[in-house]
């Protein structure tokens, strides 16, 4: 909580007196390297992911994580290696699979991006991540229509990132809005981006930090002034 509102001194404090209690806990050194990486230390926090992945080396999710702070760090190899192992210990889990997609991107993978679009890449490959890669494609038609095939909701995008903000993930509901801008249907893409520009203001009103979803929030904004213009 004191990180998800900015209270960073607090947060460092808190983990590092965990880790001094019990060292061979893994939880507070994957915080050290949260808070290291969302305040643009990065090369800091892949140093505490790999400390706890020493001491939990089959929990899935720190090894994703290193691999997302490598893949900021250009090292796509190590982050090749690294979320393949995350994947072999949670193949069917939505957030290591956007993050595998992000990964067919940097790569320009053409044939893994098709098999996600087709639906044949595995249970964590979902209507959204589907999308996305169709986007990728260049097959904004279809990606559209995959969107509206599944319930989505912005306000609950937003939500899900900020209460459990330790994952990463697509701005499937700004990617959707400009999808229909470019189909043709400004009127319903402004109405989308305007109800997610009211939620996140809400959120950050009561005094929640986020990166992405202010980075989103901007990305919701330029649009929205490019229907003005």
């Amino acid at each position: 909580d004191a990180m998800r509102f900015g209270r960073d001194d607090e947060a460092r404090e808190r983990f590092a007196a965990a880790i001094e209690l019990d060292p061979q806990f893994p939880v507070p050194l994957s915080g050290m390297s949260r808070l290291h990486a969302t305040r643009g230390d990065v090369a800091g926090g892949l140093e505490w992911v790999q400390r706890a992945i020493a001491i939990a080396p089959n929990r899935a999710f720190y090894r994703a994580r290193k691999g997302l702070l490598s893949l900021q760090l250009g090292d796509t190899a190590t982050a090749v290696r690294s979320i393949a192992e995350a994947r072999q210990r949670a193949a069917d889990n939505v957030f290591d699979a956007e993050l595998l997609l992000a990964l067919h991107m940097v790569q320009a993978d053409v044939a893994a991006l098709e098999e996600i679009a087709a639906g044949r890449a595995g249970a964590g490959f979902g209507a959204a991540q589907r999308a996305f890669a169709l986007v990728a494609l260049g097959r904004n038609d279809e990606a559209l229509a995959t969107y509206d095939s599944t319930r989505t909701d912005a306000a609950a995008e937003i939500d899900e990132v900020l209460l459990d903000d330790w994952v990463w993930r697509l701005p499937h509901a700004i990617t959707r809005a400009r999808l229909r801008i470019e189909s043709g249907d400004a009127e319903r893409a402004r109405a989308e981006l305007l109800r997610f520009e009211a939620h996140a203001r809400a959120r950050f009103e009561a005094g929640i930090v986020s990166g992405d979803i202010r980075y989103w929030c901007a990305t919701a904004c330029l649009l929205l002034g490019q229907q003005q213009s």
